[in-house]
């Protein structure tokens, strides 16, 4: 009998077999834990996309609004994960004002718009616009010293507690096929935010009753999924300034898919994107639809800049 047939021929006790087994099981373990699970970078506020009255600290983990009641616009540098709990304290108030800080998502990242073209307002300047939703959190939420948990659920819901308390509904109809930046208005009676534990932290999906939003310490719920509640009340402070009306480019809701956000036009959500705005430069639209937004002399539908010309562009 050849030699190598003789060793492919060997017998082992049931012991052996049992030795063999674990040390290729070790073996699976070990090339496994050689390919570590992705993890995304720590969160912080976007260092350049913000209003124009918002000053960061270095880390961009802490925003504060200088002076006014608007204009403290700020978004996340990345896009949250579905789940991923965001935990923002609250660290300084100004009760001289009325209504507090606005909380919402965005599909476009902020790196693409530019800081100039943001409204003062996030309600309800970008409440109706495409690919935005945004709400104001209850008054009595506003506290110094409270610390805000937010979240997007699979259903596209977006959820937020107090100080790790009971969870209630903001918002919903967020789509969760599409990266999603945090918007956070520092406004009105929020002054100063922090953003705690940065690092990637999810929150099990609760399937029981959500209560929809309602103030701290209310026996009564009430829906806070737009501006009209007592929190979005216009500033007492400052009579001379209303926020402006932005109109709704579209009320067509993108298609529930995975592809970029600026591969198909973002009006009507069938056509390639092949122009450019003139003079923002964005690239949002196909040439029919940028038409019709220019004759219309409506404003770009990412950063809200008037339209002074449709540029067709050609893909090789």
């Amino acid at each position: 009998m050849p030699l190598s047939m003789g060793i492919s021929c060997i017998k082992h006790t049931p012991r052996e077999h049992e030795q063999r087994n674990n040390q290729r099981s070790a073996c699976r373990k070990t090339k496994h834990l050689q390919y570590p699970a992705p993890s995304l970078g720590p969160l912080f506020f976007h260092p350049y996309t913000k209003g124009s009255q918002i000053k960061m600290d270095l880390s961009h983990h802490c925003a504060w609004r200088k002076s006014g009641f608007c204009n403290g616009i700020t978004f996340t540098n990345r896009p949250v994960l579905i789940q991923e709990k965001v935990r923002l304290k609250i660290t300084k108030t100004e009760e001289s004002w009325k209504g507090g800080m606005r909380l919402g998502c965005t599909i476009f990242d902020p790196s693409l718009m530019h800081p100039d073209a943001l409204p003062k307002f996030v309600c309800p300047d970008l409440e109706e616009a495409h690919g935005f939703w945004v709400s104001a959190l209850p008054q009595q939420c506003i506290q110094e010293g409270s610390v805000i948990s937010f979240w997007v659920n699979s259903q596209g819901q977006f959820l937020y507690s107090v100080n790790e308390g009971r969870e209630y509904l903001l918002m919903k109809g967020l789509l969760v096929s599409w990266p999603l930046w945090v918007i956070i208005d520092v406004y009105g009676t929020t002054r100063e935010v922090q953003l705690l534990d940065p690092s990637v932290s999810c929150v099990t999906q609760n399937k029981s009753a959500l209560q929809p939003s309602l103030p701290v310490g209310h026996n009564k719920p009430q829906t806070s999924s737009s501006c009209t509640s007592a929190s979005c009340t216009t500033p007492s402070k400052d009579t001379s300034g209303s926020s402006p009306s932005v109109p709704k480019v579209s009320s067509i809701t993108p298609p529930q898919d995975s592809a970029s956000v600026h591969e198909e036009c973002i009006v009507c959500c069938s056509c390639l994107v092949d122009s450019v705005l003139y003079r923002c430069g964005h690239m949002c639209v196909c040439y029919s639809c940028g038409q019709k937004l220019l004759s219309k002399s409506s404003k770009c539908p990412i950063c809200r800049q008037p339209i002074k010309e449709i540029i067709k562009t050609y893909r090789s």
